[in-house]
């Protein structure tokens, strides 16, 4: 999702507006057909038990967020500044950079409070580009997804980058979305010999920094297939220069599509012997359709959960906006919407917590957690439209309610009642 967000910082809202009416169809397009695909991939699928939860502390970093105008109304601990600026803007001519769009973008993300920033590089310079006036490309992004004909162009502006803003940031992704031809039509081992330049110059000149592979859209398994073997077999003869491994889950309607996705990414780890130590974040991610308030904040709170359940270090929610959502698509938090206060009380419930495990039986999970000496639940029945029935624990006699988390009520069974939005027993 790349050029929506490039238009939209660079040309205010007016242009937003005009360039979403003429593009947001193709990328819908492109999004459903790779759903659809990612649907009839998986149908027969082995199926996968999510990764052991085992103490995990929920920190602020797992709650992620974009946003190109304005303060997120959403309590995220993690920015992700997509492919704004690009190589292109800040380096339009060999040896020449121009930093004041960088610039701007990061002071502005800092005065809005974010310690914790990841920044995706993407869009390769005209001058730069293999082959930049080849009919044959597709024309998304133009030239600015082709590789570089020399290393040496990549190496001296991520050098330049990395020495200028490397200690305000705390991680750099490689590359967006290069499973796409129309963010990356270059090869799977170029993108791994940039991924280890970026990873050796960090080390040298920014050694917190940590570096997040080209990430992988896991909607479109034929898109996988051309990419990450080869990508993850050069990454390994390279000694694996990555501190992080990056998918983005944009998922259907279908309420359970993203696990089933998350299931996929495990298999992907396993297949092509990702080391068990690199941690896994979900960089972006939204659901594709219309939604009512409840499934909307459904969709928010069980992504975060979901990720934790599949043991996704990181989740990004794309996006934020107070441009109303005629601007964006999927689910955006914006200002009093439905999603905007269900990420906000899932950060609520489960901040400065540690998850204990995630019980699932055939309609429902209930997660346990715990807080210094109290714990408590969330609960959801797996499928939209059911009900299921979970088991509270003889301590927890409140049970609370996503979309009305100030409003609690008295338990007065050790049975409660829930239906697929999570609800929170304490």
């Amino acid at each position: 999702m790349i050029k929506f967000e490039q238009q939209s910082v660079q040309n205010g809202g007016n242009i937003l507006v005009k360039y979403a009416a003429v593009t947001s169809g193709m990328v819908f397009v492109s999004l459903c057909l790779i759903l659809t695909l990612f649907s009839a991939g998986v149908a027969n699928a082995v199926k996968t038990k999510p990764t052991s939860q085992s103490q995990i502390v929920i920190s602020d970093t797992r709650f992620g967020i974009h946003s190109f105008f304005d303060k997120p109304g959403v309590s995220a601990g993690t920015m992700r500044m997509n492919c704004h600026p690009t190589w292109e803007q800040m380096n339009p001519s060999r040896g020449v950079f121009s930093w004041t769009e960088m610039d701007a973008y990061l002071s502005k993300v800092e005065t809005w409070g974010y310690k914790d920033i990841l920044f995706t590089i993407c869009g390769t310079p005209a001058w730069a580009a293999t082959k930049p006036n080849d009919p044959t490309k597709i024309p998304y992004f133009g030239e600015q997804g082709a590789s570089p004909p020399a290393m040496s162009y990549w190496k001296q502006f991520v050098t330049s980058f990395i020495k200028r803003y490397g200690k305000r940031l705390d991680a750099i992704e490689v590359w967006n979305e290069a499973t796409s031809l129309w963010q990356w039509q270059g090869t799977p081992k170029q993108m791994a010999q940039m991924t280890n330049i970026v990873y050796k110059i960090a080390r040298k000149e920014a050694p917190h920094l940590k570096i997040v592979s080209a990430n992988i859209q896991t909607g479109q398994p034929g898109w996988v297939d051309r990419f990450m073997p080869e990508y993850a077999r050069e990454l390994a003869k390279l000694g694996w220069p990555i501190d992080v491994i990056a998918f983005h889950t944009y998922s259907g309607a279908d309420l359970t599509q993203r696990t089933s996705m998350l299931k996929y990414v495990h298999r992907l780890l396993k297949t092509h012997k990702v080391p068990q130590n690199i941690p896994v974040w979900d960089t972006e991610v939204n659901y594709i359709g219309s939604f009512t308030d409840t499934q909307s904040a459904t969709r928010v709170a069980r992504t975060f959960l979901d990720s934790w359940r599949y043991n996704i270090e990181r989740t990004y929610w794309y996006v934020w906006t107070s441009l109303g959502s005629t601007n964006t698509w999927g689910i955006p938090t914006e200002p009093n919407s439905a999603a905007t206060l269900a990420y906000n009380t899932i950060v609520s419930w489960t901040l400065n917590s540690r998850m204990q495990k995630c019980v699932e039986k055939t309609n429902s999970v209930s997660c346990n957690f715990t807080r210094g000496r109290k714990s408590f639940s969330i609960a959801w029945a797996k499928t939209e439209g059911t009900t299921a029935e979970v088991t509270a624990n003889r301590k927890q006699t409140m049970v609370c309610q996503l979309q009305s988390s100030t409003k609690c009520s008295k338990n007065p069974t050790k049975k409660v009642l829930v239906n697929s939005t999570p609800t929170l027993i304490k």
